[in-house]
């Protein structure tokens, strides 16, 4: 009997890349998000390429009650979960005070809360067994405040604080936890975030492939955080040095989206 992967996000970009890595692995992938019949394409993809069973499940996280349900279907699967990729997520941009409240706090549900109760749940598989990989997609936005991505960049702090801390926690019962923390990746982000014309994505992207494939490889060795990228590497051992108030002028700098 198969373990699973689940992969959360799933519909497009890193997600895509998980689930593909997943089966290649020898995993049953169960591949979540929003849009069926996207996931659908995707499972057909990664069927013909790999001959895996792929699971699909439709559901939008940060609604209430979402998680729990998913885990309910999941564990009806009858297979034990042996990875868990927390990828969902989403960005806003603009002036904290112009974004709309509402859209702010999905963000906070989805980029946060989800992830959490998510892996909660396959943390009881995972204890079991007394294996498994949980892999938390971060940023290197959670290492410095986010001058007109405020929220985004909070969720990520708490994403990558979090994500250390239960590596440590969870070693001793074979349960390996990394946080992949990547820069601007070629994915559709950028786009649903608003900031496809920002500095920061103009200066160049890493493609998802690359940036899902060095996770996944660091996520089985069991790497606490992943930083794939020298350029990312280098920003972040030079945030140690600058000032508060430089690395604010930077982030805005790079974050904001000028208006066409």
């Amino acid at each position: 009997m198969k373990s699973l992967a689940i992969i959360t996000g799933a519909s497009a970009g890193l997600g895509v890349d998980f689930a593909r890595l997943a089966a290649r692995d020898g995993y049953e992938p169960v591949i979540v998000a929003r849009r069926k019949d996207r996931l659908e394409a995707v499972a057909l993809e990664i069927q013909k390429e790999t001959d895996s069973k792929v699971w699909v499940f439709e559901a939008d996280l940060q609604a209430s009650g979402a998680v729990a349900e998913l885990w309910t279907k999941v564990k009806a699967i009858g297979q034990p979960v042996e990875v868990l990729v927390n990828n969902a997520g989403f960005g806003s941009n603009g002036l904290y005070s112009d974004l709309p409240i509402e859209r702010e706090l999905e963000m906070i549900r989805l980029n946060i809360q989800a992830l959490v109760e998510l892996t909660s749940y396959v943390l009881t598989d995972m204890q079991l067994l007394r294996k498994g990989y949980i892999l938390n997609v971060g940023s290197v936005a959670g290492f410095l405040p986010g001058t007109y991505m405020a929220t985004y960049y909070a969720t990520k702090n708490f994403v990558n604080s979090w994500s250390e801390a239960l590596h440590e926690e969870l070693a001793s019962e074979g349960i390996r936890v990394s946080v992949l923390a990547p820069g601007p990746t070629s994915t559709e982000f950028a786009q649903v975030a608003k900031i496809n014309q920002s500095l920061l994505f103009k200066s160049g992207v890493a493609s998802s492939q690359q940036v899902a494939h060095q996770g996944w490889l660091k996520m089985k060795r069991g790497q606490a955080v992943i930083i794939p990228g020298l350029k990312n590497k280098l920003m972040i051992f030079s945030l140690r040095f600058a000032p508060r108030w430089a690395i604010r002028k930077i982030s805005a700098l790079i974050n904001r989206n000028p208006v066409a």
